[in-house]
């Protein structure tokens, strides 16, 4: 199987992305009157975005396996 670096890396970011969206949302739709939902939300978007950054990163500097 040839996956290239970064690959799990990028999945984790995608999914910590999409649940801080749907955490950010639902903080907005005031599920959480204390805006405990918009703080964690906004947390996980950003730190998905980074670890997507660095995926992307690792991806870059990946030659292949035949170099």
């Amino acid at each position: 199987m040839d996956r290239r670096p970064g690959g799990i890396v990028e999945t984790i970011g995608t999914l910590g992305a999409v649940v801080g969206g749907a955490l950010f949302v639902m903080g907005l739709s005031g599920v959480n009157s204390s805006g405990e939902f918009l703080v964690s939300g906004a947390l996980l978007v950003i730190a998905g975005l980074l670890l997507r950054i660095e995926a992307a990163v690792l991806g870059a500097h990946w030659r292949g396996p035949d170099f």
